[in-house]
Parts: C-alpha cells; sequence; structure tokens
C-alpha cells in the first residue's frame, strides 16, 4: 500500500511539473521576442541619442569662448 502512496505522489508530482511546464512553455516565445525587441530598441535608442550627447558636449566645450 505504501507503494501505490508513493506512485501516487510522483504520479501527482510530475502532473504538477507537467502543468508547470505547458504553463512556462507558451510564453518563452514572447519572453525571447520580448527581450530581442528590448535589446534591438536599446541600441537604436543610444544610436539616435549618442550624437545629439557629443553634439551638447561639443557645443557646451566650446560655447564658453564664444562667449567670453
Amino acid at each position: 500500500s505504501t507503494w501505490a502512496i508513493s506512485l501516487d505522489g510522483l504520479r501527482s508530482f510530475s502532473v504538477g511539473l507537467l502543468l508547470m511546464a505547458v504553463g512556462i512553455t507558451p510564453w518563452l516565445p514572447v519572453l525571447l521576442v520580448a527581450g530581442l525587441l528590448f535589446w534591438f530598441v536599446l541600441r537604436l535608442l543610444l544610436r539616435r541619442v549618442r550624437p545629439m550627447f557629443q553634439s551638447l558636449f561639443q557645443s557646451r566645450n566650446t560655447s564658453p569662448p564664444e562667449l567670453g
């Protein structure tokens, strides 16, 4: 009887694991796509913002002599 109980526990445990895996699995591609999209947008923003910052710093560095 103890063997049957352990088998039942194992079965419920495996079913729980299976349900967890099934619950997570549909989200894996979504998470992957979201991560890739986030990385792409971040790189695009950095590429856009960096020249702006550089020009800002350059103008800030060159402005005091012009004012003086």
